[in-house]
């Protein structure tokens, strides 16, 4: 059963970020399509966690607090993987958001004073240097240039940051469930990308249609992964979960959608493997 919840979880990951090359080809209004995937997120969660709303108000000050910036990085994450999917394509965007735990891990060291050891160095460095061979094949020289200096890096920074407020989330709040904390942070998302997405006009009907799907691959993605840790420890999971969806989603964009092919990409998919193995080594 295990193994099910992580091929799902890497599953509907890859067609989470699949979404947003797609989006591109058929002109879907991003904002409105992001809006209402957390909208649905949040709906569809609350149906089968009501109390959730109740954690969130007796919780109150740093609580809501957490949920609502974690809600507002998820925004901005995902208005980010789209224009860096439209850019620099979708390895550059699937290697940028995985190498991000370099920032959580790194965090947790700092702030928590966690154990770091050569391993995770080796696996920091590995991980910047997989991000760069990844980009150096991507398009050309101008595309790279703006995608490493503006959008891939904003993209890394905030997927990074978002993962990090998880990772405060689980140690300053053992008692709450992630998934209760999760349906807050989409419930924070929608009401923070609604005022985006009501600049855009009256949506098409397509633009809501594409907003239910990327909302039922964003939902079922995590249902997959949180369950996969309550049956799995995180030292398995992680890794394995990152990886595949690594591998899953350049595998879509070299053979659905036929997205250049450099030998510098593939080392660099070599190293973002090992990197991801070494950032959660357990010590």
């Amino acid at each position: 059963m295990a193994i099910l919840f992580i091929a799902g979880a890497i599953l509907f990951t890859t067609l989470m970020t699949t979404f947003f090359k797609v989006a591109g080809k058929l002109n879907i209004e991003l904002p409105w399509a992001i809006s209402l995937n957390y909208l649905i997120c949040c709906g569809v969660g609350l149906s089968f966690s009501p109390g959730a709303l109740h954690v969130g108000i007796s919780h109150g000050g740093i609580f809501i607090l957490l949920f609502a910036v974690a809600g507002a990085m998820f925004t901005i994450n995902f208005h980010l993987m789209g224009i860096n999917t439209r850019i620099s394509g979708l390895c550059s965007t699937v290697a940028l958001s995985r190498m991000s735990l370099v920032i959580p891990v790194a965090c947790s060291a700092l702030i928590y004073h966690e154990k770091f050891g050569p391993m995770h160095i080796i696996g920091g460095l590995l991980a910047l240097l997989a991000v760069v061979l990844i980009n150096s094949g991507a398009g050309d020289k101008k595309v790279v240039a703006r995608q490493l200096t503006v959008v891939g890096a904003l993209l890394f920074l905030f997927n990074g940051l978002a993962d990090t407020l998880f990772k405060v989330f689980t140690i300053e709040f053992p008692e709450v469930r992630g998934w209760d904390f999760a349906i807050l942070c989409f419930g924070a998302a929608f009401f923070l990308s609604l005022p985006f997405a009501l600049r855009q006009g009256i949506p098409q009907i397509k633009h809501l249609v594409a907003g239910v799907f990327l909302g039922l691959f964003n939902f079922f993605a995590l249902v997959c992964f949180l369950n996969a840790l309550t049956l799995v420890e995180g030292p398995v999971v992680y890794p394995v979960n990152h990886i595949g969806t690594l591998v899953l989603t350049s595998l879509v964009a070299f053979l659905g959608f036929r997205e250049p092919f450099h030998y510098k990409k593939l080392i660099g998919f070599v190293a973002a493997g090992l990197a991801i193995f070494l950032l959660l080594f357990p010590l």
